[in-house]
C-alpha cells in the first residue's frame, strides 16, 4: 500500500511540474511589459508586483470583477510606482486573452467625453488617468494628483507598455458592418451577455445612432453560419411577432421584418448571410429604424469575407428583462 501511495505521489509532483513552468513563463511575460516602465527617470518600483488570476479577481476589484469575467480576463498585473518627489502611480495590466475580448473590456469603460490619445490601438484619458486597448490587453495608468509633470509620466508609462505588447491587432473587422451615416462617433462596443434582456442571444456588437433628434441602437450578431443566422432571426421574429418577407438587393438576398419587442418597442430586424440585426430606438420613425437596417445589410453585402462568430449560437430557454448596456 505504501509503495502505491508513493507511485501516485510521484505522479502527481510530475504533472504539477510542467503546470508551474507554464505558470512562471506566463508571470515572466506579463512582467517583462513593464521593462520600459521600470528605466523611466525619477520613478521607481513601490512595493512588490502583484498578480492576481480571474477566480482571485475579487480579492483586488471586489465587485468589479464580474463586469471583467464576462470578457475572459486571465490575469491581470498590477504594480505601483513612487517618483521623486513623493508622488505615486498605479499600473495595470489586464490580459483579456484575445484582441476580440481585449477591445470588448476597453469599449466598455471609454468614455467619449474625454480626450483621446495616440497610445495602442486606441486610448483616452484625463488628468488622472490614461486607458488603452492593444491586442488582448486593456490597460489602466493611474495618478493621485493631477499636474502637468504628472500627465507627462502617466503618458510616458502607457507608451513604455504599448511598446512591449507585440501583436497589435486594429479594431475587429466586425466593425466594417456599421453604417457609417448617423453613426455616434467611439459608440460601438461588443455585448458578451444580456443583450436586449434574453439569454438566448450570443454576443452582440451595438452602435449608437442618431436621426432627426431621434436616436437609435444598432445590434449586429455574426453569428458565424447562414443556418444559425437563419435561427436566431426565425426565433426572435416569432417572439415579437414580426411580419417579414425575402427580400433582394443588387442579387444579394435577405430577410427583414418589423415587430414589437415587449421590453424595446418597434424594431426593425435583418438576416443577411450569416449575419442577423436588430435596430431598437427611433421612436417616432420607423423609416429611420428601416434606414439603419438597410444599411448595414448593404455593408454586409460588400464585406470580401466571412466574420467568425464571437461564441456560439446560445439556445438555452429563459430570457431576463433589461440590457447590460
Amino acid at each position: 500500500m505504501r509503495r502505491i501511495n508513493r507511485i501516485v505521489m510521484i505522479a502527481l509532483l510530475a504533472a504539477m511540474i510542467p503546470a508551474a513552468a507554464a505558470c512562471d513563463a506566463y508571470e515572466d511575460s506579463l512582467q517583462a511589459m513593464l521593462a520600459g516602465a521600470d528605466r523611466i527617470e525619477g520613478w521607481e518600483r513601490d512595493g512588490e508586483c502583484l498578480i492576481y488570476y480571474a477566480d482571485e479577481l475579487w480579492e483586488y476589484i471586489n465587485g468589479a470583477a464580474e463586469g471583467f469575467l464576462a470578457y475572459e480576463v486571465k490575469a491581470v498585473m498590477v504594480q505601483d510606482y513612487a517618483g521623486s518627489g513623493g508622488e505615486g502611480l498605479k499600473l495595470e495590466i489586464y490580459d483579456h486573452q484575445t484582441p476580440l475580448m481585449g477591445f470588448g473590456i476597453y469599449a466598455q469603460h471609454r468614455d467619449p467625453s474625454l480626450e483621446f490619445v495616440e497610445i495602442g490601438t486606441e486610448a483616452f484619458g484625463d488628468e488622472y488617468s490614461i486607458q488603452f486597448w492593444k491586442g488582448s490587453y486593456y490597460v489602466k495608468v493611474n495618478v493621485f494628483s493631477a499636474s502637468e509633470s504628472m500627465s507627462r509620466a502617466m503618458r510616458l508609462f502607457a507608451e513604455s507598455v504599448a511598446e512591449k505588447i507585440q501583436y497589435g491587432a486594429g479594431p475587429p473587422a466586425e466593425l466594417a458592418a456599421f453604417p457609417p451615416e448617423g453613426l455616434t462617433p467611439r459608440s460601438i462596443a461588443l455585448l458578451t451577455e444580456g443583450v436586449l434582456g434574453r439569454s438566448r442571444f450570443p454576443s452582440a456588437f451595438v452602435g449608437s445612432y442618431g436621426a432627426d433628434g431621434d436616436t437609435g441602437r444598432l445590434y449586429l450578431f455574426p453569428c458565424g453560419s447562414e443556418e444559425q443566422s437563419a435561427d436566431l432571426f426565425e426565433w426572435y421574429a416569432g417572439e415579437i411577432g414580426a411580419a417579414v418577407s425575402d427580400q433582394e438587393m443588387e442579387r444579394f438576398s435577405f430577410r427583414s421584418g418589423m415587430g414589437k419587442d415587449p421590453y424595446h418597442g418597434e424594431v426593425a430586424i435583418f438576416r443577411a448571410g450569416a449575419w442577423a440585426g436588430i435596430v431598437t430606438g427611433f421612436k417616432s420613425s420607423a423609416e429611420a429604424r428601416r434606414a439603419v437596417a438597410m444599411g448595414a445589410v448593404e455593408r454586409i453585402k460588400g464585406m470580401q469575407r466571412p466574420v467568425a462568430a464571437p461564441d456560439q449560437l446560445k439556445l438555452e430557454p429563459g430570457d431576463k428583462t433589461g440590457d447590460k448596456k
